[in-house]
């Protein structure tokens, strides 16, 4: 159990660092008979059962990203359970020998899952907590006279509010949890936007809502919660068709509080144990009632030279994380590696990055083994022209910064980066048996002003994660999150001497080995009519 306690954000940020001689503190085992449930169910609810699809959307893998060309579905019980199922919900499920586990449409660090999500829905009249298992809404307060003013206020669209369950991670990972629930906020809000998009619909973050006021909102403070077992209120978006609502006003927020709420968490555990530097790191990163300037992305052409082997509903179905890698399997063409990264650059109106999120762009530091027609060795791939300046200020001055074009990429030193990489991510062979590895670079400067900025750049990262898992699967390939790395590990081999930038989120693409030993099973086959 960690001793060590954080003043701030940043010294959260140092405590949680992973260093070949040190790993961040967590429990020396792992308790199985322990493990919180991976499931919220809150008890004395109505439950509303959502619609599957009947029908496969029949769309391309494109329209994940932009808009799709035709009139948007409204906002409904059946739209909505579509909108579920094709971003939160469950994928499959795996088998082996007498254990089995479910896996989702979003990823998590060790399929872990703190997401949680809640609906505040005027179209159904209702406030809900979205139950993955059983694909179904737990109704927490009926709006009642609230429907009216409330739908005038959010338009044709609805509120879904995302909290994190940070015992889930820290059962694990211990102090590293709390970095972890903001990767997989990141990926469940790459999720939300990738799945409106292909019903017609935006997702948008509200701005200037404060930690505490999401909370309100969501009814929690009159929520019984198991010691411990507290959801932390992280972000809240818009989502529906038309003109999105990007703030909430002081009325919402009086209607929402005047409900009767209802339902009382299940007991995720037996024996919480708490992680103090977690919960501080929570504290000390809460998002104050303040709002953010605009953020505008840039216009960008896309290129339509995009082979595609799935449309875009199998593609999010079929999203997993790869275990393991063959080198023989992990030959990449060129065309489709500047592919995949072309599609993690912001662009104004596609998804998932035009979802509003107040943050400088991170940068991907690449470790490149496997890609036809390249020099094997590290790169940047530059993802805001006016952050390269800074980057080569910072970044050793070793470095050769050769342009491939106008692309964004540069070789920064070549040659066998694998042995390299492979230690810098705690001895993982899939860093170094891949097609390539690579870090997320974040501009870090401005997070020792704003502590609620450090969610914000996890948040970032988990939105390029996610475009990276699904780019991979279309190109016949897999990619896997990495949380575990030596920070200054990486650090020390970049030149960065001080905090305008760190490594905060790992990533690797390659051809994926499948384990034989396991068995599949659809999510929810007794539901679905197909």
């Amino acid at each position: 159990m960690s001793t060590a306690l954080a003043k701030d954000i940043l010294e959260y940020h140092f405590l949680s660092k992973h260093r070949p001689e040190k790993y961040a503190d967590s429990l020396p085992f792992l308790d199985w008979d322990n493990q919180p449930s991976p499931f919220q169910e809150y008890l004395g609810t109505t439950k509303l059962e959502l619609p599957f699809l009947q029908r496969s959307l029949g769309l391309g893998a494109e329209f994940l990203y932009q808009p799709v060309a035709q009139p948007a579905r409204p906002v409904d019980l059946e739209s909505v359970g579509a909108f579920l199922e094709l971003s939160l919900a469950l994928s499959a499920w795996k088998s082996y020998g007498d254990e089995s586990w479910a896996l989702r449409i979003n990823p998590s660090s060790g399929n872990l899952h703190p997401t949680e999500a809640h609906l505040v829905l005027p179209q159904l009249s209702g406030v809900f907590h979205y139950q993955p298992l059983h694909h179904q809404l737990e109704q927490r307060a009926a709006l009642g006279a609230a429907t009216v003013p409330l739908a005038a206020i959010l338009g044709q669209g609805f509120w879904v509010g995302l909290t994190s369950l940070a015992i889930r991670e820290s059962w694990k990972y211990g102090v590293r949890a709390f970095r972890y629930c903001q990767h997989d906020l990141g990926h469940a809000l790459g999720a939300l936007g990738f799945a409106a998009n292909l019903l017609g619909w935006k997702v948008k973050l509200v701005n200037g809502l404060g930690t505490e006021e999401l909370g309100q909102l969501l009814g929690f403070p009159k929520v019984r919660w198991t010691p411990g077992e507290e959801e932390e209120p992280e972000a809240l978006v818009w989502v529906g068709p038309g003109e999105p609502l990007t703030e909430v006003p002081t009325e919402a927020l009086e209607l929402l509080a005047g409900l009767d709420w209802t339902g009382t968490p299940a007991k995720l555990c037996e024996d919480n144990l708490p992680w103090q530097p977690n919960e501080e790191a929570a504290l000390y990163s809460r998002q104050s009632h303040r709002p953010y300037a605009p953020v505008l992305l840039p216009q960008r052409p896309w290129s339509k030279t995009r082979p595609q082997l799935y449309d875009a509903e199998t593609l999010v179905r079929r999203r997993r994380s790869g275990q393991a890698y063959q080198a023989a399997a992990s030959v990449m063409d060129q065309d489709r590696f500047f592919a995949l990264l072309e599609a993690t650059l912001p662009r104004q109106g596609y998804a998932p990055f035009d979802l509003g999120l107040p943050c400088p762009p991170v940068h991907l530091v690449l470790f490149v083994h496997r890609v036809t027609g390249l020099t094997p060795g590290v790169y940047l791939y530059c993802r805001a022209e006016e952050s390269l300046a800074q980057l080569k200020e910072v970044l050793d001055p070793r470095f050769l910064w050769s342009p491939f074009g106008d692309s964004g990429l540069f070789l920064l030193e070549p040659g066998d980066a694998r042995q390299m990489i492979g230690q810098a991510c705690c001895n993982q062979a899939i860093a170094a048996n891949s097609t390539f590895s690579l870090g997320m670079l974040a501009p870090f400067g401005g997070v020792g002003e704003d502590a609620s900025l450090y969610r914000r750049l996890f948040w970032a990262c988990g939105l390029v994660g996610q475009v990276l898992y699904l780019e991979a699967e279309a190109a016949g390939f897999r990619g896997t999150g990495i949380g575990c790395y030596h920070d200054d590990q990486i650090h020390d081999f970049l030149g960065i001497k001080h905090q305008e930038f760190q490594s905060l989120y790992h990533f690797t693409i390659g051809g994926a080995v499948e384990d034989q030993r396991l068995t599949h099973q659809p999510p929810y086959d007794a539901k679905r009519n197909r």
